[in-house]
């Protein structure tokens, strides 16, 4: 059974010690395809909802050729959180 899909976006973080929107989408899309709130435009709100909850916070910003890119990392808390919530 597979988890839902604001779970494993936030399970990818146990496994990386950071991440942009772009990774979590093609790490998840084998599994995720066929659900229709996947979609990477709405990688990026799911994750700025896990930062406004105190889960992620932005590790870097990367511009390379007008596109910007947001790299984030689990909070402490948030590791943890991760961890006993959704576990590996």
């Amino acid at each position: 059974m597979r988890l839902p899909l604001n779970y494993a976006i936030l399970q990818q973080f146990l496994f990386h010690d950071e991440l942009c929107a772009d990774q979590i989408y093609d790490s998840l899309a084998n599994d995720y395809a066929s659900h229709r709130q996947f979609k990477r435009a709405l990688m990026e709100p799911a994750l700025l909802t896990a930062m406004m909850s105190g889960l992620l916070e932005e590790s870097r910003v990367e511009e390379h050729q007008g596109k910007v890119t947001t790299w984030y990392k689990p909070t402490e808390v948030g590791a943890t959180t991760i961890r006993r919530f959704i576990g590996a």
